[in-house]
């Protein structure tokens, strides 16, 4: 059955740090950028590392159609689509559709902190890294131009809802996406490894790996 899709926000855009905005300084920004937009558009998570692939695509400067100086020495950089896929093109390296199939995730829920906690003890740390996980996860999923949206976290303490993997294309339907990822505490390997399953009617894909991991 055909996916409906998404619409992958900022695909030809990435914002990068700049010691200047003119000279060699905005020409290693220009490239550091273009090298996060190509990621999002071939789908390859290596093609700023392959030298071969890189020089096939050419210098960025002449792709770039604005930039602009940001908070914290950052400039955010928009490259030309069309310019960009006619490089690509003549590479001969691949071009993924702007529109893409949005992915429900469900992700586990924060711990609950102990009310006695004194703050900043270690129960108001140990809260940190599932918040973290879900800001990790979702940069890197936007770091390949990847829509998702979070399944809404349960409240801490909370019993948890119906399996979601039980049902993966009702539950991915009811939030409006395609694909359901299903990330949960791996047994063993400590709290930042979860073990992924992506489901779609009765196709299924599972591996273990960190947040990154699982976006990627």
């Amino acid at each position: 059955q055909p996916l409906s899709a998404a619409n992958a926000p900022d695909l030809y855009v990435a914002e990068v740090p700049a010691t200047a905005l003119s000279g060699p300084p905005l020409d290693e920004a220009f490239a550091l950028a273009l090298d996060q937009v190509l990621v999002k558009v071939t789908g390859q998570r290596a093609i700023g590392t392959d030298p071969a692939r890189r020089r096939a695509v050419g210098p960025p400067a002449p792709l770039v159609r604005q930039y602009q100086p940001m908070a914290g020495g950052q400039v955010r950089v928009s490259f030309d689509p069309d310019a960009l896929r006619r490089r690509l093109d003549a590479a001969n390296l691949p071009v993924w559709a702007d529109d893409r199939p949005l992915t429900l995730v469900s992700l586990p829920p924060e711990p609950a902190p102990a009310l006695a906690a004194p703050a900043g003890g270690p129960a108001a740390t140990a809260a940190e890294p599932v918040r973290s996980f879900r800001q990790l996860f979702q940069a890197t999923a936007a770091s390949r131009g990847i829509p998702v949206v979070l399944a809404p976290e349960p409240v801490a303490g909370s019993l948890a809802g119906a399996d979601p993997l039980l049902d993966p294309d009702g539950t991915a339907r009811a939030a409006g996406a395609d694909l359901l990822l299903a990330g949960r505490p791996a047994p063993a390997g400590g709290p930042a490894l979860f073990r992924w399953t992506l489901a779609r009617e009765a196709d299924r894909s599972e591996w273990q790996g960190d947040p990154v991991e699982g976006a990627h």
